[in-house]
């Protein structure tokens, strides 16, 4: 393509030779100043990180010598209300992630760092510096530090990216990183390394954390959890005070590494499936099916959904039928337009049998919900 490929500055090469050079995650895409077009975010193993146009050139414009910006990175730059002292801070071994913090407030770019001296001490063998491992958050639009950027971090955060999600359900997204010490950090636009929380998971972490929903333990099947895992192949599952399935802006900005199950790398992209299908139930009055069950929405319990999908087949007992080998049930539609709620449809009955009905729901998107299954009797 045109203005393509576009050099990303490494500023050590050789940090770690075999296991750490060129990129170590994927660059992140977001529509920055909402005219519609992509902007990409993209950074080395060890270097400065570039916010460039889909034509290639610098969205935060050149430099003398017509060298493009970055992000900053300077010591004398950082923000007013942190604490770290080891600059200048570059990107290192970790991605960058974009989301919105506050309801109403620009992106944020979020990576880990670490300061130059922390560099030097992996090059320099037996030599101890005043060094830092850092979080960093940036406005992209400007390339400034946030006021509380860098925060400090226990150890370095390999081959992985931060996360952003409302883990309080209090509108407000959380960066959350895990280091390679263990310790997952937690931080809001307003937390400073003093104030930000910090879970210890026991364990070296070379990995992303994510959060998502699930009925755990009994646990209502809403609860977004978080999740994290260590290299000694320890899982664990920590509950938040968030819903998994209420929409909202700052609800799962970036939720796991690559953003999403397609790994789009995209902020943009739609990860929110609609509610779970409930009250399913059938009976059968004559030679006709009455169905009811409660439609879910779009985005959690927010808009109708997409597409709701009716299937039926032969029962085999309590073992789920597979999707795939049902056929449509003829003449159950959804009204258009049809709100989130209860609803009743009827459908002509199929012959004589022992039949199980497989319902779904799918978002313009593609995510969809689990197969709400129930099974009826034509005699």
């Amino acid at each position: 393509m045109p203005g393509w490929p576009v050099p990303i500055g490494i500023t050590a090469p050789n940090i770690l030779p075999t296991a750490g050079q060129g990129s170590n995650a994927q660059p992140a895409l977001g529509d920055l100043d909402g005219d519609g077009d992509l902007e990409i975010v993209a950074v080395s193993h060890f270097g400065p990180a570039y916010v460039l146009n889909g034509d290639g050139s610098s969205f935060l414009g050149t430099e003398k010598k017509d060298k493009y910006k970055t992000l900053e990175r300077k010591k004398k730059k950082f923000g007013s209300k942190t604490s770290a002292n080891d600059g200048p801070s570059y990107p290192a071994f970790n991605g960058l992630i974009l989301g919105i913090m506050e309801p109403g407030s620009g992106y944020t770019v979020a990576s880990g760092t670490a300061g130059i001296n922390r560099m030097l001490e992996i090059i320099l063998v037996g030599k101890q510096k005043n060094a830092e491992d850092q979080l960093s958050l940036w406005d992209p639009i400007t390339g400034d530090y946030r006021p509380n950027a860098p925060l400090e971090v226990a150890d370095l955060q390999f081959f992985a990216t931060p996360i952003m999600a409302d883990i309080n359900g209090n509108g407000s997204a959380d960066v959350i990183q895990l280091t390679s010490g263990g310790d997952l950090l937690i931080a809001d636009a307003l937390d400073t390394t003093e104030t930000a929380r910090v879970l210890h998971t026991g364990g070296w972490g070379i990995n992303s954390a994510a959060v998502g929903g699930n009925t755990v333990a009994g646990q209502d099947k809403h609860t977004m959890y978080l999740a994290s895992a260590t290299r000694e192949g320890n899982l664990r599952l920590y509950l938040t005070g968030a819903k998994a399935n209420r929409a909202g802006k700052t609800r799962d900005q970036w939720p796991q590494m690559g953003h999403d199950a397609r790994n789009t790398g995209n902020v943009h992209t739609d990860t929110v499936p609609p509610s779970a299908l409930a009250d399913l139930a059938v009976s059968v009055r004559g030679n006709q099916l009455n169905l009811h069950f409660t439609l879910p929405g779009d985005d959690g319990l927010t808009g109708p959904a997409a597409q709701i999908e009716i299937r039926f087949g032969p029962s085999t007992g309590q073992t789920p039928l597979a999707w795939e080998t049902g056929q449509p049930l003829a003449g159950a539609s959804i009204p258009e337009g049809a709100a989130t709620g209860p609803i009743n449809l009827v459908a002509p009955a199929p012959a004589t049998g022992s039949y199980q009905l497989m319902v779904r729901a799918r978002d313009a998107a593609g995510n969809q919900t689990r197969v709400a299954r129930t099974l009826f009797q034509v005699p």
